[in-house]
């Protein structure tokens, strides 16, 4: 059970995620009355659905109420106005989603109220118990998207016993649930598994970030590689990690080793400063400094670079870019040397015999 702050009660922002035309609403819980009161976790919060039959005033402008383990949504229904002149009727199933944003942790007692016309206070319509993840699972793979004859190819798997829903995306876009066009949405039976592969509809294919997050159930298990179509070997696995792993970590230094460049192959550098997935639409940018070192631990150059929030910046052939001609099991250091972004970054190398690895400069 979640602790709240005392007896305080926080107003919350609630953003209206979804809204069918009630004539014309179809849901499986239509007909029922009290109202069924269902939550999903999304990254930054939990999306709470209030669905059944009314009859009377039509309910609009929900707000939410959060104290301690309560949460409180109130519609109205003409209730705001004594004249009831606000009163547009209705008698048909009703169905609407309320985002409450920022929810930590824990299991939550939601009661749903209407103030309807000539009421004095709010009619409790539906209750439901929700547990919020406090948005801890969204889940980036760094280095996806489409670069010449190479693509990504992101394997999800459902980890629980019912149906879900899978949301990757480019950027981070708080609320985005399953019907929006903020990401591309892939549905798992359960306990089942599906393969998406790039270009996705509806998001980006530039090399940056996948952000695998979920639409409805649990986060899923997710394998992640690059891939060369219609090549013998041309495959490499990507790092998988916790947004809030990262953030966590808050790296000042990223060491990569195995950089080469030449005929011994090649390597590419990909920054990124990792946004809040609690969804802050803007942060902190950051600059980053480069360079690299010889087996030996002679300077080869160096460079810098500034990452805005929640973007990436990759870096093809980073040794030719620093001025390197030649150089094998080379290190390359990146140091954050100013801004409050968090630092991550990978380091993609292709060798002289067809291998291929993916190069982490921490372990978060």
């Amino acid at each position: 059970m979640h602790a709240g702050k005392g007896d305080l009660l926080a107003l919350v922002a609630v953003a209206v995620l979804t809204f069918a035309e009630a004539a014309a609403a179809q849901t499986a819980c239509g007909d029922n009355f009290p109202w069924t009161v269902t939550g999903t976790n999304i990254p930054g919060g939990v999306v709470v659905n209030s669905c059944g039959h009314w009859a009377g005033c039509f309910p609009h402008d929900p707000s939410a109420t959060v104290s301690g383990n309560q949460i409180q949504i109130v519609f109205l229904a003409g209730g705001e106005d004594p004249a009831c002149s606000q009163c547009t009727a209705s008698n048909y199933p009703f169905s609407q989603d309320v985002f409450v944003p920022s929810l930590p942790p824990g299991t939550y007692f939601v009661t749903v109220t209407v103030w309807y016309c000539g009421q004095q206070q709010p009619q409790v319509v539906g209750t439901g118990t929700i547990v919020s993840t406090g948005g801890r699972n969204h889940l980036v793979v760094y280095g996806a998207g489409v670069a010449g004859a190479w693509t990504t190819e992101l394997t999800l798997t459902n980890v629980s016993a019912e149906e879900s829903s899978v949301g990757i995306g480019d950027r981070v876009v708080v609320p985005c649930v399953p019907g929006d066009t903020c990401a591309a949405f892939v549905t798992l039976p359960p306990h089942g598994t599906a393969v998406a592969t790039y270009p996705l509809s509806g998001i980006g294919s530039d090399v940056g970030a996948a952000y695998v997050f979920p639409g409805h159930g649990p986060s899923p298990s997710v394998l992640a590689r690059a891939v060369a179509p219609g090549t013998a070997c041309a495959t490499a696995d990507l790092p998988v990690f916790g947004m809030e792993t990262l953030r966590a970590f808050n790296a000042t230094a990223l060491v990569f080793a195995g950089a080469r460049r030449g005929a011994v192959g090649r390597s590419n550098l990909l920054v990124a400063n990792v946004p809040d997935p609690i969804g802050a639409s803007s942060g902190p940018s950051l600059q980053a400094a480069i360079e690299a070192f010889t087996a030996e631990g002679a300077s080869l150059g160096q460079t810098t670079t500034t990452v805005e929030y929640g973007k990436t910046v990759f870096v093809t052939d980073i040794l030719g870019a620093l001025g390197v001609s030649e150089v094998e099991n080379a290190q390359l250091l990146v140091t954050k040397v100013g801004g409050d972004g968090v630092l991550w970054g990978i380091m993609p190398i292709s060798r002289s015999d067809g291998s291929f690895s993916v190069s982490v400069g921490a372990v978060p």
